[in-house]
């Protein structure tokens, strides 16, 4: 019973100490990244810092959160949305930070990440869309046009945020005003190549996180079994402990390593998986269109490449430990054979010892039937006050006979 609950005492252990690693890098990962806008001498603000949806247009801000709300939490503006005219301008008011472009459309209390805006870099921006998508006329400077299959587009830009938020792409792609009247119809997605490859490039990583989360269940269920002949089997015991350990110590730095890109992950649950294949499926879809390109092209083979990669790591970290578990059973029966044989060899020495321990104490047989007699003859009251009174032997005296012996 003793070792029922220590077993389990260690499993509950492990799921602790899993999960409390697991929600420290799933709440960074899930955390949007925005960024921030200031208000002009007017109060004026971008359109594009409006944010829409079925409940109408949104004006979100950034306060400085305190107690169980530490952190920089989403605000709304209490006085609505008054866009000017052409729709390129918003009235935000003064004295706060108001959200411009999110990684996933932002909740009122959610803590966010403000990214900063001086970090640019190049991309590839990958337009997706069922009909043809409402471009600007003329397209800014940092942005080339690199490919067109259908309505399927590819676009080289420069100087752009190293975080990619979709937002930002509409906005530069389609205007301000499509973005601020929701105005783009739903089937126009604008991904980012750099994203889609930096999210195939973690695929091995998870692959092996899920070696290191399945494989440490199957030891404590090996060593359970190994835990009913606790003190036979304690150096396999021991073995399969320092390896769990060593995997959890593995899984936090695995962990650390896995850089998912916030445009790629879902709005609410981290294991939202068909969030992940719509994504990519539709974003396939388009560089299969656009393989004429090189960068579309080099793209799928390196996704092919990638998932080959993950599923090997798959194959490999079961099959290692399939075959380590073979092994230890194996080892385990043999060490089992052994000290039964050890045992039976024992048993055997100690069973002969014993008999000829008793043999050696056993009395001759005409000796025994003398002693016998002299035991049940009864002595009568002359003989016995005739007898002189015993003697102190001395160790250099000879061995003393009795009398009747030698009468005989």
């Amino acid at each position: 019973m003793k070792k029922k609950v220590f077993c389990a005492m260690l499993l509950v252990l492990w799921v602790l100490v899993v999960c409390t690693l697991l929600s420290i890098r799933v709440e960074d990962l899930m955390m949007p990244r925005v960024t921030v806008s200031t208000p002009n001498m007017d109060g004026s603000l971008p359109s594009d810092c409006v944010f829409s949806d079925e409940m109408g247009m949104h004006l979100f801000y950034t306060v400085e959160g305190t107690g169980w709300e530490s952190g920089i939490r989403v605000r709304e503006n209490p006085n609505g949305v008054s866009l000017d005219e052409d729709g390129t301008t918003v009235q935000g008011g003064f004295g706060s930070s108001f959200i411009r472009y999110a990684s996933k459309f932002p909740k009122l209390g959610e803590k966010v990440m403000i990214e900063q805006t001086n970090a640019r870099g190049a991309d590839t921006w990958l337009v997706v869309a069922q009909e043809e998508p409402p471009l600007v006329e003329k397209l800014p400077f940092n942005v080339e046009q690199l490919a067109k299959a259908g309505n399927d587009l590819l676009f080289g830009v420069t100087q752009v945020s190293q975080t990619y938020m979709e937002k930002e792409a509409q906005s530069t792609l389609f205007g301000l005003q499509a973005v601020a009247f929701n105005s783009i119809p739903p089937d126009v997605r604008v991904y980012s190549l750099t994203d889609i490859n930096t999210f195939i490039r973690q695929l091995p990583l998870l692959s092996g996180l899920l070696v290191l989360l399945i494989v440490p269940v199957i030891l404590w269920a090996f060593s359970c079994l190994l835990a009913r002949k606790a003190r036979a089997n304690r150096p396999f015991l021991w073995v399969n402990g320092a390896l769990a350990a060593a995997m959890v110590v593995g899984m936090a730095f695995l962990l650390h390593a896995i850089q998912i890109p916030a445009s790629m992950m879902p709005l609410d649950h981290v294991t939202d998986f068909s969030h992940y294949t719509q994504e990519l499926e539709e974003a396939f879809a388009g560089l299969r269109a656009l393989t004429a390109h090189p960068l579309a092209a080099e793209a799928l083979t390196y996704a092919g490449t990638r998932q080959n990669l993950a599923v090997g790591v798959l194959l490999i970290g079961f099959l290692l430990t399939a075959i380590g578990l073979t092994v230890e059973a194996i080892l385990v029966k043999k060490r089992a054979v052994r000290a039964e044989t050890l045992a039976r060899r024992a048993a055997k020495l100690r069973d002969a010892r014993q008999e000829e321990f008793q043999r050696s104490t056993q009395p001759v047989k005409g000796q025994s039937v003398l002693m016998e007699r002299d035991q049940t003859r009864p002595e009568s009251p002359a003989s016995t006050a005739a007898q002189p009174a015993p003697r102190k032997v001395k160790a250099d005296d000879r061995k003393y006979v009795p009398r009747h012996t030698k009468e005989k």
